[in-house]
């Protein structure tokens, strides 16, 4: 560990920090003006061949560098002395980023570091000292560095810290500011005055503290909760969200708690007391059917969730109690977990594996309730592997899953519509005497994907809970325990998920592929878009005897159509022109489809039916609606082309129905036309990198641009002689 001299500016190597004492320093990286390691000992070693003159080391004057340093470095330093300092670590001058090992090293002890430090100053750049910190919306809430996720454990690990102002003055220590730092990051107050252990909190809660902070490269959301965690791992920078999974596999190696899949949608669990029911909006490159989170923020709202002891889930389920074994293999993690088959339709069985964990937020009438994941068989496996996804639609779940036998619903009135069912009254043995005769809740919003449940409590406190058994009906109500199964579940991604959307790979009735593989839905050519005819495609229409001209009257030896743009002709007419005939091609969008206007942000039809092609965007957004790309070939069997009258677009009648092909219906994109001896094919391909309107209309990316398609047209001609054409002398414009 290096170590910045307060006075001098030079950095001294100690071995052993503990037996130091030294101040250390909390900020927020400015994009220009910070200086690194390399920077200070260039510094040290310039001035040293400048000042070494040997009446100034007889005088023993100190060679000092920090009036050439930076503000940030020079003011800390001059605030570290005057508060008795020699000694301070700065990580952007103390640690030599060239050197890998150096770097990793750092990383992982940085906690023991922040906490091993005598005062820990946290400078605020964005705060004055002349606003009270305390005051509503002030700008010490606002911060940037509460939003940081390195400031986590810089704000945790000390024992002292002072808040610094951007004038170097002094605001208040996070004892004197617990309450305001509380409101701010949810951390609780007894854990930021070191009065409770780290270790006593749940995984889920500690993840919820970082699920709102951001940092510069994704590698840094995983490194900065090592500390928190207190585990350690090699630094790959490169590797991407893969060290977020592998930090989730060290915790799971470490720490007896299964809070940690208690991430994204679960049905049930609060957020802050406000709601019994959220959805979570799965982000770009976010996989919800695996078994590890892919970042801290689909963590946000399992704060509420803590472990409870394996004897307290035997008490609880009235099964004999199970260690967790955790193998990790390239089909997923295999473990034992309490489970239950609820649904055994016949697109695919949904399974619970009960964790070991509940809702511990007192206000909400989920408190106390175990945690469930919602388990569907992995595609295309049979049903002895035991191999499972997660996550399952509201309307999968049977019924009695959201009902609280105690009475009472957990299912909130707004995502629901009561549906009365009346069914014999049940003997007391199985319902405790109550009538069975109630208005229950049924889901209607399908468009929520969950991955977990809250269980409904026992009838009995001393009894353990009961699940209906999927082959009891609603009436029956045929009861049964839990029971521990050996499962695999999948915890990397099956498929891209920054690529693919997941409506296109779920179908509506649960995580099971559309077809007989894992792969996205058939390609949708819509409008607006761009088609291009490449100039080799041409090229080898004139070997053949062709020309391509697009009408009226310009012949083409490369072509890009702007299709379905306001600006653009409804309908594109192209020519292909040899001595016998002449073929024509019209390429536009669906005519009996209404486009929206110019520019329109919902870009949803006025007219939805079989003139559209309409594609799903992200989880909780409305199908987003376009025309369809359409062609038509006509085949006109004249030397020459002589037709004297134009006629204009907005007067043809055909424009009235939809008489021309949908590329949509064509398999693969290719359709093949004939007329007698002649035939043409063509065969539209989606341009590499284009994007489609899928991919921008998503909820997770909104960026510009316009679907691209090549062209490719092919002829087997009748008899003609090659490189034989006729021209077209006449303006006209054929539909």
């Amino acid at each position: 560990m290096y170590l910045l001299d307060t006075t001098t500016g030079r950095l001294e190597l100690v071995d052993d920090p503990r037996k130091e004492s030294y101040a250390i320093l909390s900020h927020v990286w400015q994009h220009e003006g910070e200086q690194t390691f390399q920077d200070i000992q260039a510094l040290n070693q310039g001035l040293v061949r400048q000042l070494s003159s040997v009446l100034r080391v007889r005088r023993n004057e100190p060679v000092s560098i920090l009036p050439r340093a930076s503000a940030k470095i020079r003011e800390c330093c001059e605030y570290a002395r005057n508060h008795g300092f020699k000694k301070i670590w700065i990580d952007t001058c103390c640690i030599d980023k060239s050197s890998s090992s150096e770097l990793s090293e750092a990383i992982n002890s940085m906690y023991e570091w922040y906490a091993g430090a005598d005062v820990c100053f946290a400078y605020l750049s964005d705060v004055s000292d002349a606003e009270n910190p305390r005051r509503r919306n002030s700008f010490f809430r606002r911060s940037r560095w509460f939003r940081r996720g390195w400031t986590l454990q810089e704000l945790i690990a000390p024992k002292s810290l002072q808040f610094i102002s951007k004038e170097w003055h002094f605001i208040g220590t996070k004892f004197t500011l617990a309450d305001v730092v509380e409101q701010v990051t949810g951390i609780q107050k007894a854990i930021l005055t070191h009065k409770r252990s780290l270790d006593s909190v749940s995984v889920a809660r500690r993840m919820s503290w970082a699920s709102t902070r951001e940092t510069k490269r994704p590698e840094d959301e995983a490194y900065s909760l090592m500390g928190i965690f207190g585990v350690t791992m090699p630094t790959i920078y490169g590797e991407g969200r893969a060290a977020f999974l592998r930090l989730q596999e060290e915790i799971l190696k470490h720490i007896r708690d299964q809070s940690i899949f208690a991430w994204g949608s679960i049905f049930g669990v609060s957020s802050r007391g406000s709601s019994l029911r959220w959805q979570y909006e799965y982000k770009d490159g976010f996989d919800p059917s695996i078994l590890f989170a892919r970042s801290p923020a689909e963590f946000h709202h399992s704060g509420d969730i803590e472990p409870i002891p394996l004897d307290r889930l035997e008490q609880r389920l009235g099964i004999h109690a199970r260690v967790p074994d955790y193998t990790i293999t390239s089909y997923g993690v295999r473990s034992s977990f309490p489970s239950v088959v609820i649904n055994n339709s016949s697109t695919s069985a949904l399974r619970l594996a009960i964790l070991a964990c509940h809702v511990a937020d007192s206000s909400t009438a989920s408190s106390g309730k175990l945690i469930a994941l919602l388990l569907t068989q992995q595609p295309n496996t049979s049903a002895q592997s035991q191999r499972f996804v997660v996550g399952a639609r509201g309307s999968q779940m049977p019924q009695w899953l959201f009902e609280d036998l105690e009475g009472g619903s957990d299912l909130p009135s707004d995502a629901v519509t009561q549906a009365t069912r009346t069914s014999s009254s049940q003997s007391d043995s199985t319902r405790g005497g109550h009538s069975s005769q109630s208005s229950l809740p049924t889901l209607t919003d399908d468009l929520n994907l969950y991955r977990a449940v809250v269980l409904p409590r026992s009838q009995y406190k001393s009894e353990p809970i009961l699940f209906c058994s999927p082959t009891a009906t609603y009436e029956t109500r045929g009861l049964m325990k839990a029971a521990w199964a050996h499962l695999c579940i999948t915890h990397r991604s099956l498929f891209d998920a920054s690529s693919t959307n997941m409506w296109d790979v779920y179908t509506w009735d649960g995580l099971v592929p559309s077809g007989s593989e894992l792969s996205p839905a058939p390609m949708s050519y819509e409008c607006p878009c761009e088609v291009i005819i490449p100039g080799w495609t041409i090229t080898r229409l004139e070997e053949k005897g062709y020309s391509l001209w697009l009408l009226p009257r310009h012949r083409c030896r490369a072509l890009a159509l702007q299709v379905g743009f306001s600006s653009s002709p409804k309908i594109h007419s192209l020519a292909l022109c040899s001595a016998s005939e002449v073929i024509l091609i019209h390429v536009g969008a669906c005519p009996a489809f209404e486009l929206p206007p110019p520019r329109s942000s919902s870009r949803v039809s006025l007219l939805q039916g079989v003139h559209a092609s309409s594609r799903r965007g992200g989880i909780g957004t409305p199908p987003e609606v376009y025309p369809a790309l359409c062609v038509t070939v006509v085949f006109l069997p004249v030397p020459k082309v002589a037709i004297q009258q134009v006629h204009s677009e907005d007067d043809d009648p055909h424009l009235e129905t939809c008489w021309m092909d949908h590329v949509d219906s064509w398999e693969g994109g290719a359709k093949t036309f004939k007329r007698g001896k002649t035939t043409v094919q063509i065969a539209f391909t989606s341009c590499p990198g284009a994007w489609t309107h899928q991919q921008q209309h998503t909820a997770a990316r909104r960026v510009p641009g316009r679907p691209m398609y090549t062209m490719g047209v092919r002829v087997n001609p009748k008899t003609s002689k090659p490189g034989t054409t006729i021209s077209i002398t006449t303006r006209t414009s054929l539909q």
